[in-house]
């Protein structure tokens, strides 16, 4: 059974409602509406920052593995170019960041987590 709104033609959802309001970073529910419309499993990101007790560097590109409820959390999983795991880890969705279209990838050597400095 389809409804029709009455009067839709002159029905009207000012801009900031949805900004600021259904896909806010700091309203809770929008927050979370925010999320899942930016990350999906499987979705390619791109690291916000180092986390060196993983010799990953901001910049490196991951693959996330597994959303948890509401995009709350992410698993990341980082690959070396041959397709080894270096690192499988639970970020935020402020330590990451959708890649960009007009962005190219970057190959660098993985300093091992020993060879670090302190």
């Amino acid at each position: 059974m389809l409804m029709r709104l009455p009067n839709s033609a002159k029905a009207y959802i000012p801009r900031t409602k949805l900004t600021d309001y259904l896909l806010s970073e700091t309203y809770a529910v929008g927050k979370a509406k925010e999320q899942q419309k930016m990350f999906r499993e499987l979705d390619t990101v791109v690291l916000a920052r180092d986390l060196e007790k993983y010799s990953l560097r901001k910049g490196d590109v991951g693959t996330i593995v597994y959303s948890y409820a509401e995009g709350e959390a992410f698993e990341v999983e980082f690959v070396t170019g041959e397709g080894k795991t270096v690192a499988v880890v639970t970020l935020s969705a402020t330590d990451i960041r959708p890649i960009g279209d007009e962005e190219i990838l970057h190959v660098r050597t993985l300093m091992p987590t020993a060879d670090l400095p302190a």
